[in-house]
């Protein structure tokens, strides 16, 4: 059994609409906590945070199940019990795609693919952060597992032309505009110093698709 972890958030948020405002509460000296006057419902998610360590959901379980929604009922007690493990951390730098200088203030995400219980597949993001002035990223809190690292320049993300909106790509490590077409990064708790992940940014204008729509003639 490992050891109690004290003052680390506990937040409780639906994903129903049952709490207006998510429920954040501290571990004690035994790492203990309580949560009390929750709404009866379904659809409740408890995740833990502590510096030094990767946030963690109830029932989410090595490589990427999706954490576990919690029904609640009159009356009941329900034990969440989460075990922590250090995080790891993955930096490196983004580089303009045309010229190969620092672009500052770029927004590195690390993404993994979690698989819910009809084994359905959905990215989510794990840790973020913005580049420096010499384009250097951390991303911090990340578990060991596969991931997949994005850049994307945050000042392309409401814009547009004449036509209407643009909605521009996210550049995958090494350098893909799809993920699928992109490199992961496993991270291995036994080597947490990962070599730096540098890759250039693409700006990639979006295409737009026309067409018509019609009844069967057939």
């Amino acid at each position: 059994e490992g050891l109690p972890i004290a003052r680390a958030r506990v937040i409780v948020s639906s994903a129903t609409g049952l709490l207006p405002q998510n429920r954040v509460t501290l571990t004690d000296g035994e790492g203990r906590y309580a949560v009390s006057g929750l709404p009866v419902g379904e659809g409740f998610v408890i995740t833990v945070a502590k510096t030094g360590y990767a946030a963690r959901a109830f029932g989410e379980t090595p490589p990427a199940v999706s954490p576990q929604a919690v029904p609640l009922i009159v009356d009941q007690h329900f034990t969440a019990d989460i075990a922590l493990i250090g995080d790891i951390v993955v930096t490196g730098r983004i580089l303009d795609d045309k010229t190969g200088t620092p672009l500052e203030g770029a927004l590195v995400e690390a993404q993994r693919v979690f698989v819910d219980e009809n084994r359905q597949r959905s990215p989510g993001t794990v840790s973020d952060g913005l580049t420096d002035e010499s384009g250097t990223y951390r991303l911090h809190g990340l578990p060991p597992g596969r991931f997949f690292v994005s850049a994307f320049d945050p000042l392309f993300a409401n814009v547009g032309d004449a036509e209407g909106p643009l909605f521009y790509s996210p550049t995958f490590y090494p350098g893909e505009v799809v993920m699928d077409d992109a490199t992961p990064i496993l991270l291995d708790p036994d080597r947490p110093d990962t070599e730096a992940i540098e890759f250039r940014l693409r700006i990639v204008r979006p295409a737009r698709v026309r067409g018509a729509i019609t009844t069967s003639t057939g």
